[in-house]
């Protein structure tokens, strides 16, 4: 099936840097629309722990989403993420930020607000002079 695809898009994705892995697990999902992590492991007959951190990667570069939570048909109790391509009319993905991102946030946060402050905790807490 050929499909009329604008020269922009092509070079867009060019420019995506995807290793060869991201590039399997993109694919996968952009040819079946929705598909969960451990579909993608059949599809490319690769174990589930291959494919779950391209999935987190795929997701952090905001080219996937999570579509809808469904019922795994193996495990009748557990719930597994679809997931599909990201297209620009969607919301971006949010993720927490890590305590390191918090903690160096509150401290560049205190340092510029308050530098004496700082000034003292060194002095105290590090023994620095």
């Amino acid at each position: 099936m050929k499909t009329r695809v604008n020269s922009n898009s092509i070079e867009a994705f060019k420019e995506l840097n995807l290793s060869p892995r991201q590039e399997e697990v993109y694919q996968c999902i952009k040819s079946t629309g929705q598909i969960t992590a451990k579909g993608i492991g059949y599809m490319l007959s690769l174990s589930i722990n291959k494919i779950t951190g391209r999935i987190n990667e795929l997701m952090h570069k905001q080219l996937i989403k999570v579509e809808k939570i469904v019922k795994d048909k193996a495990k009748k109790r557990s719930r597994v993420n679809q997931y599909c391509i990201r297209k620009e009319t969607d919301p971006l993905n949010i993720f927490d930020e890590s305590w390191e991102d918090r903690y160096n946030s509150l401290y560049y946060w205190v340092r510029e607000n308050y530098p004496n402050i700082l000034h003292e905790y060194f002095v105290i807490e590090k023994h620095e002079l």
